[in-house]
């Protein structure tokens, strides 16, 4: 297969770069290993979106399937496992086959930092989506920053969470705070990160410095970074890889300014494709 654009990610950018080259006629294709959407289905509440109510994550993932069903994008769920480029060709590898293209656009996002010492077993998790079906249980979370309180609050509809922040204060938006130490079923615990865990019987054994208590999971969320993995020095450097959303900004999280660099990152390179012809 050969397309004048390759993108990977069907995040809010990678999607937004989808749909302008669609309104522009240029022949893509749309690559995702994972869930569309990417980040955006954790969310507790989107509100920050203009032209858009106040939706939860799941609302704003409908929304976007909807509209790649309405200008009839195809997303290629499979696992990108290399890029390489030949003679002003790029190759990208992926689990089930590969293609040629022009153009790449890397829209891959975030990806959580590790804290391996406390993997101890599957009930450590990293991404909220994976305890949304979980009801009834006692959460940890480990984090201070906006995204451990967002999930704080998504996960305590339906369980008690206990918050372990490393910190007193909060850089986070009044609004979540206030609604997080209202909720009857959060207990934020400051200045009381996490030192230890054990896995005990069919339950995880958490230790701080002051404090000690049995949970069901433990959610990990303290920070994010730019996932890069595919890309090499010399790739970050050329002129036809084009970065868009959080893993050109890092750990921003802006749904809005996610879509925006799509929007740009497609009209640089139509661009630049009508220049060449």
């Amino acid at each position: 297969m050969f397309v004048d654009v390759a993108i990977i990610g069907a995040g809010p950018a990678g999607i937004a770069c989808a749909i302008q080259l669609k309104h522009q006629g240029i022949e893509f294709v749309l690559l995702e290993s994972g869930k569309i959407g990417g980040m955006v289905i954790n969310a507790n509440f989107v509100e920050n979106m203009p032209l858009l109510p106040p939706l939860s994550g799941k609302e704003v993932v409908k929304l976007l399937i909807e509209k790649l069903k309405y200008y009839d994008i195809e997303v290629i769920n499979t696992l990108v496992t290399s890029i390489s480029k030949k003679e002003n060709i790029f190759n990208i590898g992926y689990s089930s086959g590969s293609l040629c293209s022009k153009y790449v656009v890397i829209a891959t996002g975030t990806k959580p930092k590790r804290v391996k010492s406390f993997e101890v077993s599957s009930k450590v998790v990293y991404e909220p989506l994976k305890l949304f079906g979980v009801s009834g249980k006692g959460i940890a979370i480990a984090g201070s920053g906006e995204a451990a309180f967002d999930a704080a609050m998504s996960l305590s509809k339906s369980n008690r969470i206990t918050l372990f922040a490393k910190h007193s204060t909060f850089n986070i938006s009044p609004r979540l705070l206030d609604m997080v130490e209202k909720s009857e079923n959060i207990v934020v615990m400051r200045n009381n990160p996490i030192e230890k865990v054990y896995e005990k019987e069919d339950k995880l054994f958490i230790k701080t410095h002051f404090f000690a208590g049995f949970y069901d999971n433990l959610l990990i969320s303290i920070g994010r970074e730019a996932n890069r993995e595919l890309l090499s020095t010399e790739l970050l450097s050329d002129k036809r890889v084009y970065l868009a959303g959080d893993v050109r900004r890092g750990k921003l999280g802006q749904m809005s300014i996610a879509i925006g660099d799509g929007i740009e990152v497609a009209q640089e390179i139509v661009a630049d494709l009508r220049k060449n012809r």
